[in-house]
């Protein structure tokens, strides 16, 4: 047996993962996702624990964390920022954060057909609404950390595996592992992902605009980004973009 295939197995004996207790999936279904996903996990060899977690819905070895979306979750999600702030808090606390997204949107689009129906007059209209929707939404979430996406409940249980093993043998196989921010707050992570913005910029951004939390970044406007000392109106207006691209009425 070759030595990377040897690794592959005792990284999987070894781990250990932690589910949130209010993982549920559809509700039409017999069992819950957190009862389908304890099978599958355990039948890798997995040590399995259901407990209340603050972040995230499936954390591998207190280092790798997914939020796990289906396609309409994901696409409610959008009003009032919420996956915004989800992704950005637990890439915040996780060496390796992934969302994990199930489902297409050519299916969600179908199944929204007749309500839409009501407010656009044409298929087309709201099938391009609805796409450059989840087109932004995942390129933002994409700023902040790593995003994949499935069809089925069961690729999604194997794309945590495998991209897992490789988070926790990274001499072995290598990783998506986005760098350690010299970051002490939410806020800084997201101000540090825009081009231009260092972490001292970052620091007088906060300062001068009196900002301790991530409320506060949302109600600044391009104006107010501009009057910070060192921020041009190119960096202010990207800053402004990137905080809130994809943030869309309910449908």
């Amino acid at each position: 047996m070759k030595a990377s295939v040897q690794t592959y197995i005792i990284v999987a004996m070894m781990m250990k993962l932690e589910i949130d207790y209010r993982e549920r999936g559809e509700t039409a279904k017999k069992s819950s996702r957190r009862e389908r996903a304890e099978m599958y996990y355990t039948s890798k060899g997995i040590e399995v624990e259901s407990k209340s977690l603050e972040l995230g819905d499936f954390v591998f070895d207190d280092k790798v964390c997914y939020e796990y979306k289906t396609i309409d979750d994901f696409m409610q999600s959008f009003n009032k920022n919420h996956i915004f702030n989800q992704v950005t808090n637990q890439s915040a606390c996780y060496p390796f954060s992934f969302l994990i997204i199930e489902g297409s949107i050519s299916r969600y689009i179908d199944s929204k057909r007749h309500y839409l129906k009501k407010h656009y007059e044409t298929q087309k209209e709201y099938s391009i609404r609805l796409t450059n929707k989840y087109k932004g939404g995942l390129r933002r979430c994409r700023s902040i950390c790593n995003v994949i996406t499935v069809n089925t409940e069961h690729q999604a249980f194997q794309e945590m595996f495998l991209q897992t093993q490789k988070c926790l043998n990274l001499k072995g196989y290598g990783a998506m592992k986005r760098d350690n921010l010299a970051t002490e707050s939410v806020v800084d992570v997201v101000l540090c992902s825009v081009k231009n913005i260092s972490t001292k910029k970052a620091d007088t951004i906060k300062e001068t605009l009196d900002i301790t939390k991530l409320t506060d970044l949302l109600d600044c406007s391009v104006q107010d980004f501009t009057s910070v000392k060192g921020i041009s109106k190119k960096t202010a207006t990207n800053l402004h973009h990137f905080i809130h691209e994809g943030e869309l009425g309910e449908i």
